[in-house]
């Protein structure tokens, strides 16, 4: 029993260490239905930045910083943006006016990041990926560049330094929730998986490799009958 033990453990530590290592692939197929980051510039022929988009029919288009994020925010939701005016220079301070999306300094993805201030009055851009305390934002450039993207921190004290850095708008946090519960659902998938694949092994015995994949197995095994102990009890016993 002790080898078998053993090697079940081995098992589980070598699922949860590449979910440790490597979290987007276990949801990278639920996260891409929900969320595909923008990293190349829009189509031509893209309606969102075009034909439906309000800064394109006023005449200010991209290049544009606002005219982008309007149209990048509208093909994320799939519905028009709750900001309908204005420069970069005011749509944090239109938003806090209208109360139109919530604000905070945690990004996610979907966000609008926004900066205030400097020679051209602020900037917009919108977040699409978070890495820790690193983000990749797509933008535009009023003047200058039609598009492209770049990974600052998340605080934005490596971007954009003579403006004021104000922070998110949550524009998108329905997609962002969804998201989050999609990685998070598919991690404990990726678990239970790993779990079935070596209850052969020692048919009426779980081992956890921590107390939070305890926590996530544990219900599951129990309600099977099966007997659920943690690493750590197992080293305290000598059993392994």
């Amino acid at each position: 029993m002790g080898k078998k033990i053993k090697r079940s453990v081995v098992l589980l530590l070598a699922l949860v260490l590449s979910i440790m290592l490597f979290p987007g692939s276990a949801s990278a197929d639920s996260e891409q239905e929900l969320f595909t980051p923008r990293l190349t510039a829009p189509e031509s022929g893209n309606a969102y930045y075009y034909s439906l988009n309000y800064y394109y029919n006023c005449g200010y288009g991209m290049p544009n910083c606002v005219a982008y994020v309007y149209g990048r925010i509208y093909e994320i939701n799939q519905s028009q943006p709750l900001i309908t005016h204005g420069d970069a220079s005011q749509w944090w301070a239109i938003n806090e006016a209208g109360g139109f999306y919530e604000t905070g300094d945690t990004p996610e993805v979907g966000a609008i990041v926004c900066w205030t201030g400097g020679r051209s009055g602020g900037h917009v851009a919108v977040v699409e990926a978070v890495d820790g305390n690193m983000i990749t934002i797509s933008e535009s450039h009023y003047g200058g560049k039609f598009f492209d993207t770049r990974t600052i921190r998340a605080d934005g004290s490596d971007y954009l330094t003579s403006m004021n850095f104000r922070g998110y708008m949550y524009a998108s946090h329905n997609v962002a929730e969804a998201v989050r519960i999609a990685e998070e659902e598919a991690e404990k998938q990726a678990l239970r998986d790993g779990l079935r694949r070596y209850k052969t092994d020692e048919p009426d015995l779980v081992v956890a490799g921590g107390q939070s994949t305890f926590e996530v197995l544990s219900g599951e095994a129990q309600a099977n009958g099966k007997k659920v102990v943690s690493e750590r009890n197992l080293l305290a016993s000598g059993m392994m």
